[in-house]
């Protein structure tokens, strides 16, 4: 009997321990202890307004980015930078009320057109996982009865409300949002809310084409036209030239890396999932940033560039008349975009999902 109680005690300690700080969705808060920035706009708008007065030194903040490579990249060209993300400092919990704030400092400390560049964490929002997150079309919340389901939504939608904020508050400031093609991230409804608020468009690209080991079909979501450059379209003689390059690389190290591993299903079919090293294909390469550095560097020919033809969802119409083009004028002029009511009623909602489906768990 006793060898049975300690047993359950020992499960359930390992189901109620804190996450592992090498996994890419993680936290250090308690579920109850989450902070919900779509609970407090108004508190966090004058405390953004406040921090706004501080000097502007950043010209990159990178969020989530634990690599630092983005930041590296801009200060090889004398700029200055800063990378965000819990595995660096336990005060970057985004989650945490504290940690949400030490990101809208470092946000108001942006260059009036200095540059946002992020990968929120996409391990439960890509096909990979397809069977733990469960999303679909009809649900894109996806199933959240699980712990780490509801913590990626949690992480999506306070990183949202941040956005949100600092765009309000500073409109000129550019944005570089990486997921991979499969990701469910941008189809989330407070995503959706946000693409037409602020008419972000998507850039399609393959991160192959810039010294990544894998294909790597990716969207970069932004507002910053030159972005466009780095359209990519992938054919099969670059395919077979980049899974060239891996298996030289992969006879070069000492333990090659494993990104996917096969299995074999009970009706007897082979499938393909997620192996050890795959979370490392989430980190941007050198390439990558330094061309991200260089579309932000032409940054000024935005208004001479058209906006790229595949650009959704909140790309504009070309003017078919004079008074069309006077009234597109007027809208990119800079100005203060409303609150984002939708945009915190989409957020609340998934929140209110998800503390429900805790309390049946």
């Amino acid at each position: 009997m006793r060898s049975s109680i300690l047993v359950l005690l020992i499960s359930a300690a390992s189901v109620f321990a804190a996450p592992r700080l090498d996994d890419d969705t993680t936290c250090l808060l308690d579920e109850s202890e989450w902070y919900a920035p779509e609970k407090h706009v108004v508190e966090l708008q004058k405390f953004l307004d406040v921090a706004s007065r501080a000097p502007k030194t950043l010209h990159v903040l990178d969020v989530f980015g634990v690599s630092c490579r983005m930041q590296s990249a801009f200060e090889e060209k004398g700029f200055v930078g800063f990378s965000y993300d819990i595995k660096l400092s336990k005060t970057h919990d985004i989650t945490s009320e504290s940690g949400f704030k030490v990101l809208l400092e470092k946000a108001a400390r942006l260059h009036p057109e200095g540059l946002i560049a992020g990968a929120p964490p996409c391990s439960l929002f890509t096909a990979a996982s397809s069977s733990v997150h469960k999303r679909t079309k009809l649900h894109p919340c996806g199933n959240l009865a699980n712990y780490k389901v509801r913590l990626a939504q949690r992480i999506w939608g306070s990183f949202v409300m941040f956005l949100m904020l600092v765009l309000q508050n500073t409109p000129t400031l550019r944005l570089m949002v990486e997921q991979p093609c499969s990701s469910w991230g941008f189809k989330q409804l407070f995503f959706v809310s946000l693409i037409g608020i602020f008419k972000l468009y998507i850039v399609k690209t393959h991160m192959g084409f810039f010294n990544h080991d894998l294909c790597k079909c990716s969207h970069l979501l932004t507002n910053m036209r030159s972005l466009s450059s780095l359209t990519r379209t992938m054919t099969k003689k670059d395919r077979k030239m980049i899974q060239d390059r891996f298996d030289r690389r992969q006879r070069r190290r000492s333990k090659p890396r494993v990104y996917h591993v096969k299995v074999h299903r009970p009706d007897g079919s082979i499938g393909w999932q997620g192996g050890p090293d795959l979370p490392l294909t989430a980190t941007f390469t050198r390439t990558f940033c330094r061309a991200v550095r260089g579309c932000w560097e032409n940054r000024n020919l935005d208004e001479a560039v058209p906006k790229a033809p595949h650009s959704k969802p909140g790309g504009r119409k070309p003017p078919h008349s004079k008074s069309a083009g006077r009234n597109q004028q007027r809208q990119l002029r800079p100005k203060k975009v409303h609150r984002g009511h939708k945009l915190c009623v989409a957020v609340r909602r998934s929140a209110r999902l998800a503390a429900k489906a805790a309390e049946g768990a």
